[in-house]
């Protein structure tokens, strides 16, 4: 699996080899070839945006089939167009003997809905102080309370209330939800 800055550097690769005609919608602007602080820049927000859609279980392809839906010409063109490039960033990747850890995580996850790959039932999952899960997430806990209903148990612990002489800090945190999952 890829670190980030495999990742990011891949990406670098990427939008600086592209020709300028097939990045114009995303970038009208192309920076200096050997800036590159620029160029880090760009990706690193472009990888940003990635492991956002992943954790939603989303890809380019989906934004951009939906701008396109939504007759967002141009929004639909640049999503389109980054979909385009991520399938150099992947190959890149491939040849550098790497995967991206999104697309790993996609693997695994579906691997855990189709049931092809098994949860372990000597695994416990323990999620603590979870306020919102992403769709990964959700799919994980999904596929491990399908896979064997008994082992899951919910519990939710308030803890006791603070003093008044305790710290301001401290007292906002006096509450927290704890969910168990064995």
């Amino acid at each position: 699996t890829a670190s980030a800055l495999e990742c990011t550097l891949a990406w670098m690769h990427v939008l600086r080899e592209a020709a300028p005609d097939q990045i114009a919608a995303l970038l009208p602007t192309r920076p200096d070839g050997q800036d590159w602080p620029a160029w880090h820049e760009l990706a690193a927000q472009i990888g940003g945006i990635v492991e956002e859609l992943a954790g939603e279980l989303l890809s380019l392809r989906d934004v951009a089939k939906v701008a396109a839906r939504m007759d967002m010409e141009r929004e639909a063109l640049r999503w389109a167009m980054l979909e385009r490039l991520s399938d150099r960033y992947r190959e890149r990747l491939r040849r550098c003997g790497r995967i991206d850890p999104h697309e790993r995580r996609h693997q695994a996850v579906a691997g855990l809905v189709d049931a092809d790959m098994p949860v372990d039932p000597g695994y416990s999952l323990v999620l603590i102080g979870v306020v919102d899960l992403a769709r990964v997430q959700r799919a994980v806990l999904r596929a491990y309370s399908r896979s064997s209903p008994k082992c899951c148990k919910t519990s939710c612990v308030r803890l006791p209330k603070r003093s008044a002489s305790s710290s301001t800090a401290a007292s906002s945190t006096s509450r927290r939800r704890r969910m168990y999952l064995r």
